[in-house]
């Protein structure tokens, strides 16, 4: 048996019929399911990015991947290809394969 979650829904009137009835839209936005592991990555940098004092703009020009995709690495929104994950890690001065390692260790 599944357990029954609480759903919050922006509802907005949009309006009336002919007949005085009220018409209500309700817009849901799913949430993409966040994959763990990438999740654990995004917490290992953002410890990064406070003990290095790191601000995001320092990381911005020191990697060269935009603002708004750094931000949603950051926010483990979005998956982090190895590629961009070694210019991160190589801006943190930290080994590629440490931040590897204790991400899975956070998901085990």
């Amino acid at each position: 048996m599944g357990t029954s979650q609480e759903l919050s829904l922006p509802i907005q009137n949009q309006g009336s019929y002919p007949n005085g009835n009220t018409r209500t839209v309700v817009q849901v936005k799913e949430e993409p399911a966040r994959d763990p592991f990438n999740t654990a990555v995004a917490q290992i940098l953002n410890d990064l990015f406070v003990a290095k004092d790191f601000g995001e703009a320092r990381l911005v020009r020191a990697t060269g991947i935009p603002r708004a995709t750094v931000r949603r690495y950051l926010n483990g929104e979005r998956p982090i290809r190895v590629a961009e994950l070694r210019k991160i890690a190589a801006a943190f001065d930290e080994p590629l394969a440490d931040i590897l390692t204790k991400a899975q260790r956070l998901i085990e």
